[in-house]
């Protein structure tokens, strides 16, 4: 019974991804960063550099990130906002994870902070544009972690307690 339900919550999460990507080229959404907050992330092998992401309509900057492991044991949350002018909707899209662990990441950004950690083995190399500084950190401990993201590739994901939430605000 759990793998039925695990494909349901999966089989969920892809529907809601390609309905908001597809009502944003049918329907003309304004959509903003997908916004992802983790209260602690513990990162093993990662490799760090400035590249350019190529969105429907232009190359934009962005943080490209290759994560071999990430374990967040306090889960994380994934927001997406989108405004339906022609509509005069507000929709949100929440994803939480109570427990996440996921392996072969990689990830487009448009920023990443975080409040306080630590980075083990750091070391830092100077390139020629578009990357310019590449960091490699074998491992990584981030508090308070919050990026916002073009996209996001793994190639596995375990989670615990998944809650997915639409919200609709009149504008």
């Amino acid at each position: 019974m759990n793998w039925k339900i695990t494909a349901l919550g999966i089989a969920a999460i892809l529907l809601l991804l390609t309905a908001f990507s597809t009502t944003n080229v049918v329907f003309g959404y304004v959509a903003e960063h997908i916004k992802v907050t983790i209260p602690v992330a513990e990162l093993t092998d990662v490799t760090m550099y400035g590249a350019a992401y190529q969105n429907t309509k232009a190359q934009t900057p962005a943080i490209y990130q290759e994560i071999s492991g990430m374990d967040c044991p306090q889960g994380q949350t994934i927001n997406r906002t989108m405004i339906a002018t022609a509509y005069g909707l507000k929709i949100t899209a929440l994803l939480t994870m109570k427990k996440a662990t996921m392996s072969g990441v990689k990830i487009y950004a448009w920023n990443l902070t975080s409040s306080s950690g630590t980075l083990n083995g750091v070391t830092m190399t100077v390139e020629d544009f578009p990357q310019g500084v590449v960091q490699h950190i074998d491992s990584a401990t981030m508090n308070d972690l919050e990026t916002f993201i073009w996209q996001v590739i793994a190639t596995k994901i375990e989670y615990e307690g998944l809650t997915i939430k639409i919200i609709v605000i009149p504008l």
